[in-house]
Order: structure tokens, then sequence, then C-alpha cells
């Protein structure tokens, strides 16, 4: 049961957990220009602005956002850790396990066009420095039915994670983004595989110019244990499974805005309502629709820094 609790908890109560997940967490830079700049070329921004992100926070707070009890375990140097918290409080079923880290918390420039587009440089920083101790702590912890699984934290210690929810036999969901060539052997252990088409074509070496090139791709990476889902932006996302694969089609946002966050919105949301029961289709409608909202409001995934 999710409470409503005003102050943010020091630690989840064991067993308690819906969904752990093991990721990032960053100290975002987002600037907004007209267009991106060429090579060589030099661009005025309009506004900066400096928030809290990282693909495993970002996704946290989104499956929180389903009322899912959520743990995030992450890395940050100690002098962001009390900001972290503080940024995060108003959602009280979500609890962060943060290991204190030497190294600077992990930062991320994020440059946003007009038209809603962005790219994005990463320097790890902390992220990389979760050692495998703490992890194992927080899982056996926790024994939670869920782990999900990004590409912004080490491959050593994604495959940890992996090989010790294989032994306690828990669930992963793996959204191994950005894709490194050190995390292709997770997919084979995964039970939720998530990518957008760019991933899928990275990872199999076949050009997905539509849904159709999608599907073949999903179906061929499914297995009897393995689920996988592959977004195509507005042309929806493509699932398939041990018993069915299918499309479900895009949200229309009324106007793209910014686009920053909307992968993981839609990887949060989608595995919060599977820990909380719902079907696969039904929550891949439920994340087309979070994840499109979120493209409509500039700067609607940010989260402030006190």
């Amino acid at each position: 049961m999710v409470t409503n609790r005003s102050q943010f908890p020091d630690s989840a109560n064991e067993g308690s957990v819906d969904i752990l997940v093991v990721g990032s967490v960053n100290i975002d830079t987002t600037t907004y220009v007209d267009h991106f700049p060429n090579p060589g070329e030099t661009c005025t921004s309009d506004e900066n602005r400096v928030s809290l992100g990282g693909k495993g926070l970002n996704q946290a707070l989104a499956a929180a956002m389903t009322g899912a009890r959520v743990v995030l375990v992450c890395s940050a140097n100690p002098n962001d850790i009390d900001s972290i918290k503080q940024a995060t409080r108003h959602l009280s079923n979500l609890t962060l396990e943060i290991q204190p880290s030497s190294h600077s918390t992990g930062s991320a420039w994020i440059c946003v066009s007009h038209t809603g587009e962005n790219f994005v440089i990463v320097n790890p920083g902390a992220n990389q420095m979760l050692t495998l101790d703490f992890l194992e702590g927080s899982i056996k912890k926790h024994a939670p039915p869920l782990v999900m699984l990004q590409g912004e934290i080490s491959s050593k210690a994604n495959s940890r994670v992996m090989t010790l929810c294989q032994e306690l036999n828990i669930r992963v969901a793996l959204n191994p983004s950005p894709m490194r060539e050190g995390d292709s052997s997770l997919i084979e252990s995964c039970a939720v595989l998530l990518l957008n088409k760019h991933e899928a074509s990275e990872l199999t070496g076949r050009e997905i110019l539509s849904p159709a090139d999608a599907t073949e791709v999903a179906n061929n990476l499914a297995t009897k244990n393995r689920t996988v889902v592959i977004t195509m932006g507005s042309e929806g996302s493509v699932f398939a499974g041990p018993l069915f694969s299918g499309l479900v089609p895009a949200w229309k946002a009324s106007s793209i805005k910014d686009t920053t966050g909307a992968g993981d919105r839609f990887a949060g949301i989608l595995c919060g309502w599977l820990a909380k029961g719902q079907g696969l289709q039904s929550s891949l409608v439920r994340a087309s629709e979070a994840a499109g909202k979120l493209c409509e409001i500039l700067q609607a995934n940010e989260l402030r820094l006190s």
C-alpha cells in the first residue's frame, strides 16, 4: 500500500518494494537553441537550466508515478546527496539508496532545438562507482519482483546485478541505453528488453524503417522467457513475446516541444504498471500516453535542484 507520508523515507521496508531500479543520477544542464550547431559553428542559447536527471532517476520517478513502490539504487558525491533526496520528497513511494562517492555526481549536457529534438552528452562520474557489495546488499534486502537496468552505470555492475537476479529468481527489465558492447550478453538473461529503433538497429545490424521492420526484429529477439518492446516515436511501439506480438499506436501529442526524457518516462510507466499487475498491452498504452504528454510541455521532465 502506498502511503501519503509527507516525510521522505530513509529506507523502504523490506519486502514492500515493487520495483528496484539500479541506475544513474545526473545533474543536467539543459540549453535551448534555435537549431543545432554544425561542426565549427557557434550558436546562441536563449536559456540554460540546471536540474536532476539520469536514466535511473528518470525511470524510477516515472515508475513511482503509477503508484508502484520503487527503490532507486545509485551513487553520488556526498555534497549533492541531500539536494537529490530533497528534490524527490514529493513522492512518498520512491526511496533513494545512494552510495556516497569521492567522484563528482554524474552530469549531462542536453541541447534542445525549437522542434523539440535533443542531443545529450553524459559524463558518468559517480554512476560508474557503484560497488558490487552495495548493489548486492540492496537487492538481497528488498528482494523485489522486478529490477530495472540501463546503460549509464558500469557494465561490471550491470553484469553482477543480472547474475544476482538470476540466482534470486528476480525478473529484470533491461533498457541498454546507451548501447555498449559489453552489455550485449545481458540481453540473453532479461525478462523484458526495451529498445528504441536506433538501439534495435545497432544491436541487430538491421535497418529499421517501419513498424513492420521493428516487429520482425522484435520477434527475432523474443523468446519464451523474454518480451521485447521497440519504440518508434510517432509511429508507436511494437512488442513481441512468447504468446503474441503487435503494434501500439503512439499517443498523438498536440505539439512537440521537448522530447527530453520521453523514452525514460515510457520505460518507467510501462514497468510500473506491469509491476502493479496490468497486462502488457494496456501498460504500453499508458506508457505511450505518458511519454506523449511529456513531449507537449517544455521542460516537463525537469526535477529542479533545491
